[in-house]
């Protein structure tokens, strides 16, 4: 009996230090694989072609647009960290509201951004008033 217990206890802590503890891990995935070619690894983004996400002004003051942003794109130039970045962002139509939730959590957290995070809710909601936001490329 003795025996099983120390199994049971050795499995246990495997198991226990074997998880994964990446908290955004998801969203770090398709970061990778829909944003990283343009802003980059480490979120610095394209030096004077593509604004960084990493300390950002411009994500941080503008929660209330990325999931417009993210999906639709943008036309129209930007300010991000005092520097005039010109090049449109394209579309990301094949991105379903719960991957922009996990993409919009995983930037917020990254890079020593601390934005919070945001509810799959509130990308419902934010996605239904994309329409009134100007600029973007629909």
């Amino acid at each position: 009996m003795h025996y099983y217990l120390k199994i049971s206890f050795f499995l246990l802590l495997l198991s226990i230090f074997s998880c994964k503890t990446d908290t955004y891990h998801q969203g770090k995935i398709l970061y990778e694989n829909f944003c990283q070619n343009c802003h980059m690894e480490d979120g610095t983004g394209l030096k004077n072609i593509i604004p960084p996400l990493a300390n950002s002004d411009y994500l941080k003051n503008n929660q209330k647009s990325l999931v417009c942003l993210i999906r639709h794109g943008i036309n129209d130039s930007m300010i991000v960290n005092g520097k005039l970045y010109k090049q449109a962002m394209p579309a990301n139509l094949k991105l379903k509201e719960g991957d922009i939730t996990n993409i919009i959590n995983y930037i917020n957290n990254s890079w020593g951004n601390n934005y919070g995070i945001i509810q799959y809710s509130e990308v419902i909601r934010q996605y239904e008033n994309c329409r009134n936001l100007p600029n973007l490329a629909k």
